[in-house]
């Protein structure tokens, strides 16, 4: 409503954006949008870990990629006012 366009035209525009973000990560750039946050992508280390069921079972996690978020500022100052002992906030 606050962009007179129909919800239909908002979801193509935003899966637009997702698939321009996904493209660009996927080559290993990084994807900043100002005031809201950084995407970059980075390489995990290999690592031990532990099936929970039976916590004597230990794996090899082998390297891969993740994505890492560095908020930007316009967020940073938006998550300051929230209150840290507010229940209704998970």
């Amino acid at each position: 409503e606050r962009c007179a366009i129909t919800g239909a035209e908002a979801n193509r525009t935003l899966e637009l954006v997702t698939g321009l973000i996904f493209e660009q990560l996927a080559k290993g750039n990084s994807v900043s949008l100002r005031g809201f946050g950084t995407f970059q992508v980075r390489k995990a280390k290999s690592k031990l870990g532990r099936n929970p069921s039976n916590p004597k079972q230990v794996k090899v996690i082998p390297e891969r990629w993740n994505v890492r978020f560095r908020p930007g500022g316009a967020m940073k100052v938006a998550l300051s006012s929230l209150p840290i002992d507010d229940p209704s906030i998970p």
